[in-house]
């Protein structure tokens, strides 16, 4: 992962500062590039990666990467720059909680390469220190989030999945699923099977409480391998079956 990297060797091409309010189809393009969304409500599409995109977001895009924007009222500062040791091929998303020291570096990185008298060599500095708040501990030992993607988005969308797995969550990444586990519970305060099956209890409340479907399609829609299965977690969960629980709605 690009984001969790820390031996990079890199050559700054330019910081550009864009504000977008459409629809546009990214063509392939023969650079790497960091983007910052100081404000933004925005799509980012590939034929295998979708990410929604908010406000103090921070993107990844490889070299060779071709994606659909639909964007509103997006102002964002994008670095272009050449990677000579790595080679990433995905799309990564990340949203610092520190996005109080990461914007002003954008800012600034931005303003160096206006000036003309900025060098490549403040500029690089500033990059790097970009990475580096990426990379810094919280006072509790904890680590950013980045390293971790869009994996809370991915769980959202893949929750009826009951083939949904730990390891295929990490082998997104990239991270054998030892790391992944230590990651996922330092930013979530759960193991990540755990956090997954909440999600999945969470989901079945509401469709319990529409009072619209019945067990079978409840476990179904929740990512419940079947309605026997579902049925007994539940119980275990909340000392009564799905169907009593229904029934007393």
């Amino acid at each position: 992962m690009f984001f969790e990297e820390e031996n990079l060797a890199v050559e700054i091409f330019d910081v550009l500062e864009f504000y977008h309010n459409n629809v546009h189809n990214v063509g392939a393009r023969a650079f790497h590039a960091l983007s910052y969304r100081i404000k933004a409500d925005t799509d980012i599409s590939t034929t295998t990666q979708h990410f929604r995109v908010g406000n103090g977001s921070l993107m990844y895009f490889p070299k060779d990467c071709a994606y659909r924007r639909a964007s509103k009222n997006e102002h964002s500062i994008v670095i272009h720059f050449a990677l000579y040791n790595h080679d990433f091929h995905e799309i990564e998303l990340c949203s610092p909680p520190n996005r109080k020291e990461i914007e002003p570096l954008f800012r600034e990185i931005l303003a160096v390469n206006n000036d003309p008298h900025g060098s490549g060599l403040q500029k690089s500095r500033i990059f790097f220190s970009i990475l580096a708040q990426l990379r810094k501990e919280k006072e509790d030992g904890t680590r950013n989030p980045c390293m971790l993607g869009d994996t809370e988005t991915y769980i959202a969308k893949h929750l009826s999945d009951p083939s949904l797995t730990v390891k295929q969550l990490a082998a997104r990444l990239y991270m054998s699923e030892v790391t992944f586990r230590k990651y996922f519970y330092q930013h979530f305060s759960v193991s990540p099977k755990e956090y997954i099956l909440n999600k999945k209890f969470e989901y079945s409340m509401i469709l319990l409480n529409t009072r619209e479907y019945d067990i079978a399609d409840i476990a179904f829609l929740s990512g419940f391998a079947d309605e026997k299965h579902f049925s007994t977690l539940f119980k275990k969960r909340y000392g009564v079956s799905p169907s009593k629980f229904y029934g007393s709605l």
